[in-house]
């Protein structure tokens, strides 16, 4: 079966491995995993592989709205970053010497 079926057929199964979770989820393996270690989420083995319920996939999301709160889906964005500071390059700072001046004043100092 092709990415592309197994894609196509993820809805109707009950099961999903660990990398279509993560996908579904929206999290990286190590994340995942933490979350079945500290069994935030059930899962069982089949043969050598580990496989997830779509239902506690779904409970673990509505746990996690649930904690949330009332409306915190309609919560505003946050408010952008302000722009990075940058430090002023050599020239910026010594734009009265250049760097022979500058390396002749601190070989005399």
């Amino acid at each position: 079966m092709s990415r592309l079926d197994a894609a196509r057929d993820l809805p109707q199964r009950m099961l999903v491995d660990v990398n279509e979770a993560c996908g579904l989820l929206g999290v990286r393996r190590t994340f995942l995993f933490g979350l079945l270690a500290r069994g935030e989420i059930r899962s069982v083995k089949v043969g050598r592989l580990r496989k997830i319920a779509r239902t506690d996939l779904d409970a673990y999301v509505e746990r996690l709205r649930a904690e949330a709160g009332p409306g915190s889906g309609d919560a505003p964005a946050a408010p952008p970053l302000p722009p990075r500071r940058h430090h002023q390059n050599w020239s910026q700072q010594n734009e009265e010497t250049t760097p022979k001046e500058a390396a002749g004043k601190h070989a005399t100092s």
